[in-house]
């Protein structure tokens, strides 16, 4: 599953779905029975699952649920699938190995700058160097804390800190040398722990001066300060939304509450991204699951939950299913859980498994084609498999060729996402362009509430005021002219209350506000206060 991006798509999750099924069909035509692990490895997947089919009814994006549904549905049916008996585990270091050989020799060729490679740092093939690093930190405890160790595995081990060094992830690499230190503590063997100390000594020497030499933007404390400043702000959307902001809700609400100019999918923290997307319960269950999990697992099993856990504090690991099972793998094998078996015939426990199947299937391969178009840059194609597919929709309408067409995609977007920028500044421009100035106003200042940082968004506002008030003047419609300008008078205030909202950490970032009205627009401003007399 790694090699598929981690599994970072929903059209990947889909085949992931599929061959899911496969194993539990398998699995139940082997034993004759339907059976399965209990325990808080499936009390947290399903409460996951249920958590995003739920918010379907409070989401910020109603339309962009199912394809949530789609993304974690993986977890349930391989808690389903797995046994704690069976070692799930096996062919990771190996995979880990496989994948940083061939992304290494693959790194030259430039059409794969921006996958293998990303930004000069090696990124596997999850696309994304932070991930592949704790992919491969995985690994490296799986080889190393263990009885015996061969020689091969001290192989493996160096590929493995040459992947992590490569991948330029600071984090994991502070990670890697406090597990290297846990390593030095607990192996028994003298002479390992000599070979082991100076392996690190080395391997930390070697890997400063590449990050030194190679990576000078690492020392940039934008990144660190722009993690707290995403945690910060969403605080208090999380007291607020105990049941979360729906799949990619978090995304399209950041706009209305942010204290910094930034812009991301990801919150860089899963249990705050739990929190966000499904809310309080699942996000619970996920903590209580790995407390006990941790509390009977072997030291190899603790040092891996430990590492991991350290790591998607500060990132989105778990967004990709495939580092998400590798956990769940792990818990598995350390939880205290029982088999259950439902008491039914065999051929109903087939048919009904059967028939189970079909629906997800159907379900994921629908989703997961519109997906996969998406993916493909096929935009028109994913909405038409799936009209409500907001990530889709808004390259149509930025694509949009007629103002009919934009009119469409933008009503579409509304109806399951009423609050998005995009879409609100669209119908704003229709809306303008037809002369219906008050729905102009409403829908553009809905738009700017969400895009508050946005100064080109004031400017062109101000633009159609402009426009506005001169065409009334012309009528002689004097009353409409001057709640005209009373907008115009207030997009001043708007933006000194942003900046003043502006937290410490937002001003701490690359990004900086940027709002400060040009001359032009100034002086028009002052020019309309004088004439108010304001």
């Amino acid at each position: 599953m790694p090699f598929i991006t981690g599994i970072f798509y929903e059209w990947q999750a889909a085949l992931a779905i599929a061959a899911l099924l496969v194993i539990l069909i398998a699995k139940t035509v082997k034993e004759k029975k339907i059976c399965f692990e209990t325990g808080f490895p499936l009390i947290f997947t399903a409460c996951l699952t249920a958590g995003h089919i739920l918010t379907a009814f409070w989401a910020v994006d109603k339309g962009m649920v199912w394809l949530g549904v789609v993304k974690f549905l993986p977890l349930l049916l391989f808690v389903f699938a797995a046994s704690k008996e069976d070692d799930n585990l096996r062919f990771v270091p190996l995979a880990g190995v496989v994948m940083t050989v061939v992304s290494v020799a693959l790194s030259p060729i430039d059409a794969l700058k921006g996958h293998v490679i990303v930004s000069g740092r090696i990124g596997g093939f999850f696309e994304y160097p932070n991930a592949f690093a704790m992919f491969l930190l995985i690994c490296l405890i799986l080889v190393l804390f263990k009885e015996k160790i061969r020689i091969v595995d001290w192989v493996f081990a160096a590929v493995y800190l040459a992947g992590i060094a490569l991948s330029g992830s600071r984090t994991v690499i502070v990670l890697t040398a406090l597990t290297a230190i846990v390593f030095i503590a607990w192996v028994n063997d003298k002479k390992i722990k000599i070979i082991a100390a100076a392996a690190f000594v080395l391997a930390a020497a070697a890997a400063g001066i590449y990050l030194f030499n190679k990576l000078s933007s690492l020392t940039n404390g934008s990144t660190f300060y722009g993690r707290f400043l995403y945690f910060i702000d969403a605080m208090p959307v999380i007291l607020k939304h105990p049941f979360g902001l729906g799949y990619y809700g978090y995304y399209y609400t950041q706009g209305s509450f942010q204290t910094g100019v930034y812009s991301v999918i990801h919150i860089h923290n899963d249990l705050l991204q739990i929190l966000l997307d499904v809310g309080w319960i699942p996000a619970a269950a996920g903590c209580v699951m790995m407390v006990k999990a941790f509390m009977k697992a072997e030291f190899q099993y603790k040092v891996i939950m430990l590492m991991t856990v350290l790591h998607l504090l500060f990132d989105f690991d778990m967004q990709f299913v495939s580092m998400s099972v590798i956990l769940l793998a792990v818990v598995i094998r350390s939880s205290n859980s029982k088999t259950k078996t439902l008491k039914l015939s065999y051929k109903t426990s087939l048919a009904s498994l059967a028939a189970v199947s079909v629906v997800l299937a159907g379900v994921s391969v629908y989703f997961g084609l519109a997906s996969f178009f998406n993916y493909l840059n096929r935009f028109d194609t994913a909405a038409k498999i799936y009209p409500a597919y907001t990530e889709a929709q808004k390259m149509n309408l930025v694509n949009a060729q007629t103002d009919e067409e934009m009119d469409a995609v933008a009503g579409s977007i509304l109806k399951h996402n009423p609050n998005y920028p995009l879409a609100n500044n669209a119908k704003a421009r229709l809306a303008f362009s037809s002369g219906d100035i008050l729905s102009m106003m409403d829908y553009k200042e809905k738009a700017i509430s969400y895009d508050k940082y946005s100064l080109q968004e004031y400017l062109d506002y101000l633009d159609m005021l402009t426009y506005a008030i001169s065409m009334y003047v012309q009528i002689e419609d004097y009353d409409s002219a001057e709640y005209c300008i009373s907008r115009c008078l207030s997009i001043r205030n708007d933006l000194k209350r942003v900046e003043a909202g502006t937290s410490e950490l937002g001003r701490m970032i690359d990004d900086k506000p940027e709002l400060e009205l040009p001359a032009e627009y100034a002086d028009y401003i002052d020019m309309l206060q004088s004439m108010m007399g304001t």
